[in-house]
């Protein structure tokens, strides 16, 4: 099993991230969403979506490193209060672990876009 990504915070803790099957699949469910819906997703994207996409790849981070996790959504935006790049950091890691969507060009990994 890959090692999650450590995201470094603005007080100098390193909280563990990562965005594999198990976080995309917790993430799904909690949208009501399929992975048909991956390629739109980027049209879709809110604060309040994006806050969950972070809160499920905290979680998945936590577990792959066997680390007890105790962090809300209302966390979550704490964090991002503290540092808004923190948001770019970790959907560039939630966009990377995508599974690729085949186009007429070829094989494209989903895209999310970036919110500044």
């Amino acid at each position: 099993m890959k090692p999650a990504t450590k995201i470094t915070l603005t007080n100098g803790e390193q909280l563990p991230f990562s965005f594999g099957m198990a976080a995309l699949s917790n993430f799904l469910e909690s949208e009501n969403m399929g992975l048909n819906d991956l390629g739109d997703l980027q049209n879709q994207l809110s604060l309040s979506r994006i806050m969950r996409i972070l809160y499920f790849g905290f979680a998945d981070g936590h577990r792959r490193e066997k680390i007890a996790y105790s962090l809300t959504v209302d966390d979550i935006g704490d964090l991002i209060d503290d540092n808004p790049n923190l948001i770019t950091e970790c959907l560039d890691i939630f966009a990377k672990s995508m599974p690729a969507a085949e186009t007429g060009n070829g094989s494209k990994a989903a895209k999310v876009r970036k919110v500044s």
